[in-house]
């Protein structure tokens, strides 16, 4: 073989295995995480730890507390639209005694709701069915367990437009304390779409 029949040979092998690789990746996520410090009125409900995963289908929140015994309530605010000032959606997660029992519904809202009155937020809101949306306790063990929920782009998009970008906000309660992350009132950084 002549040595230009072997470099065409070799390039093409190059530009095959190129593509190959380039195909074969898998789509990426991105990600963002905070920690939070301590409630100095520590409870069930300090959080430590939320990550926001913006994959392709789905927008992932993982939410980690201080302690095991779980909490009596959580809110995952989640704003889409840049120019609005608050969250567009709100996954309402309630947990039961038992570790296993949850319950948790989507809203549609305009903005974070009357301080005083946590309810006023799902009150002015609108339910949205959101097939595949899920919330569930994942026990690792002491100081590992953790909350995860998970709602499909679809049900958080605009005018029929899945958002390109999201953030998030995360407020929990237990025996009437609140804590918030990454604060009260306060989104975490904007985490495009994987």
């Amino acid at each position: 073989m002549s040595s230009r029949i072997i470099t065409r040979l070799l390039a093409g092998l190059v530009a095959a295995l190129t593509v190959g690789a380039l195909v074969a990746t898998p789509a990426h996520a991105e990600v963002w995480q905070v920690r939070d410090g301590d409630n100095p009125r520590r409870n069930a409900a300090d959080i430590s730890l939320v990550r926001v995963d913006h994959a392709p289908r789905n927008v992932f929140t993982d939410v980690r507390f201080h302690q095991n015994s779980g909490y009596d309530e959580m809110h995952v605010l989640i704003d889409t639209r840049p120019r609005n000032r608050g969250p567009e959606f709100a996954l309402w997660v309630t947990m039961a005694e038992n570790r296993g029992g949850t319950a948790y519904a989507l809203y549609r809202i305009n903005a974070f709701g009357d301080a005083a009155s946590d309810h006023r937020l799902f009150a002015t809101g609108r339910s949205v069915r959101c097939r595949g949306a899920e919330a569930r306790w994942v026990w690792r063990g002491p100081q590992q367990d953790m909350f995860t929920t998970k709602v499909p782009r679809s049900c958080l998009a605009t005018r029929g437009t899945a958002p390109r970008k999201v953030r998030v906000s995360v407020r929990a309660f237990s025996d009437r304390v609140r804590d918030w992350a990454p604060g009260r009132r306060e989104f975490g950084r904007w985490v495009g779409r994987g």
